[in-house]
């Protein structure tokens, strides 16, 4: 005889162990009655959207938006918002567009996104995500510029304590169509490099010059940085390997990180009369 072998008959396999008849008759009456319930509490809310629906096909005087409302907005007003999105009180709502009213919202200068929707029983309500900025172009006039390098908005006289690119003309964008767009994006992730890394904040910061032959200049209150023309993450961290070892931003020195091997470092005043 096999060590393996019992006297207690043959071992039956768990898969094979069933509940009593009782028990597994109970637990199918019991899933049976919640699906006869879900399907009654299913057919209930279709016909009671079925009646609404035909209700409102014989009465369409009462389906119509009564009342359009904007969140989000900050610099765009309510007034212009309701002007652009041309959504009037007592459109019918089966004639509702609600895409052509984000894009009409989207129009205005200071709106990045819009997001529109329909809620029940007569309102629309339009969600608006604004642009922000962060900078000043200067080019034919004075323009807000964003995180993304987005020229959104001609900039208000009230409101530009911002740094401001400049260095952008006529002359060159007709010579380089494309170097506009670089500029703006190198200058927007240079200013957001220095103030993230906290080399130089936002609050410091007065002007990011770009030149064809120097590449770009960082002004602050006192100081002028030159990172070149091009490994600006270099220059960035040139930077700060000098703040490290004293450099101090708030006297008036010139900082060339342009060079390959060395970083520069004069008197401001003494830099502008050699140049």
């Amino acid at each position: 005889m096999s060590r393996f072998s019992t006297n207690h008959g043959p071992t039956l396999s768990p898969d094979l162990v069933v509940a009593p008849n009782g028990a597994d008759s109970v637990q199918r009456s019991a899933t049976s009655a919640r699906f006869r319930s879900l399907i009654r509490f299913v057919a209930a809310v279709s016909v009671a959207a079925m009646l609404v629906l035909m209700f409102l096909a014989f009465r369409p005087d009462l389906a119509i938006v009564e009342e359009v409302r904007f969140e989000g907005q900050d610099r765009a007003t309510h007034t212009s918002l309701r002007h652009l999105c041309d959504l009037r009180n007592g459109t019918s709502i089966w004639f509702l567009d609600l895409n052509s009213a984000e894009d009409k919202v989207e129009r205005h200068p200071w709106v990045k996104h819009a997001n529109a929707r329909f809620e029940w029983p007569a309102t629309v309500l339009i969600s608006v995500e604004e642009y922000q900025p962060i900078a000043l172009l200067l080019f034919d006039g004075m323009y807000y510029v964003d995180h993304e390098g987005s020229v959104f908005a001609r900039a208000q006289s009230n409101d530009l304590d911002y740094p401001v690119l400049t260095g952008l003309d006529e002359q060159l964008v007709a010579a380089h169509p494309d170097l506009p767009r670089l500029v703006i994006n190198e200058a927007v992730w240079l200013l957001d490099e220095l103030d993230e890394q906290n080399l130089i904040g936002y609050e410091s910061l007065q002007e990011v010059h770009f030149s064809r032959t120097r590449g770009f200049v960082v002004h602050t209150m006192s100081s002028e940085v030159l990172f070149g023309l091009d490994a600006l993450e270099r220059g960035v961290q040139r930077l700060q390997t000098l703040l490290d070892n004293g450099l101090d931003l708030d006297g008036a020195v010139h900082v060339d990180l342009a060079p390959t091997s060395v970083a520069i470092v004069r008197p401001l005043d003494l830099q502008r009369v050699e140049g």
